[in-house]
């Protein structure tokens, strides 16, 4: 048997929750099943590092140990095919664009081109969507029914040279003790009712 072989993932559901995969090998003329084998990645350690199991009939590259002894075999991690294409498809051929893409369709995308760099997090189809522009210097957060940003126990700062705050519907500011509102000029206008 060749000291790498092709095999397909058969189960991610690791008895031992150590990360585990299960794999049928390829190219025999009768099935080959291995059991529980460990996944090479870029970071294991005590309690951290990456989580990045391949998915169950992900085709996959298999380390042979030491003889027949599955104890020594290891998943160096899934191939790219045919049938299972990458996300992005480098179609330029300048390999700008760097991503992680779930399974549901939560994408990291991190783009190199001179000139656009920009680092993205998104949900499917983009709905909940955080985006660093370098070239515009512009941080984009958007929400699809509500953005919240929470410190219970300290304090939010916001600092900047213009703030500008607008709502279709309604702008409520409360104060548990107190609000107040400090400016060289203040200007209201409206239909305005203090009391």
């Amino acid at each position: 048997m060749p000291l790498v072989v092709v095999g397909k993932v058969k189960s991610t559901k690791d008895p031992q929750g150590l990360g585990r995969v299960q794999v049928e090998l390829q190219g025999y003329e009768k099935r080959v099943d291995i059991p529980w084998i460990r996944i090479a990645g870029c970071y294991a350690s005590a309690g951290n590092g990456a989580v990045l199991l391949p998915e169950k009939d992900d085709e996959v590259l298999v380390l042979k140990g030491d003889g027949e002894n599955s104890e020594q075999m290891m998943c160096l991690g899934s191939v790219y095919n045919g049938k299972r294409k990458p996300p992005s498809d480098n179609a330029d051929g300048e390999n700008n664009v760097k991503q992680l893409k779930t399974r549901a369709g939560n994408t990291v995308t991190i783009v190199d081109k001179s000139g656009e760099e920009s680092i993205s997090i998104a949900t499917p189809n983009n709905t909940l969507h955080i985006q660093l522009d370098q070239k515009s210097g512009q941080i984009t957060i958007t929400g699809k029914d509500k953005v919240v940003v929470s410190c219970p126990s300290g304090e939010v700062s916001v600092e900047c040279q213009n703030a500008k705050v607008s709502a279709s519907a309604e702008v409520k500011i409360s104060g548990g003790a107190s609000v107040s509102v400090e400016a060289a000029q203040i200007a209201l206008t409206g239909n305005v009712s203090i009391g």
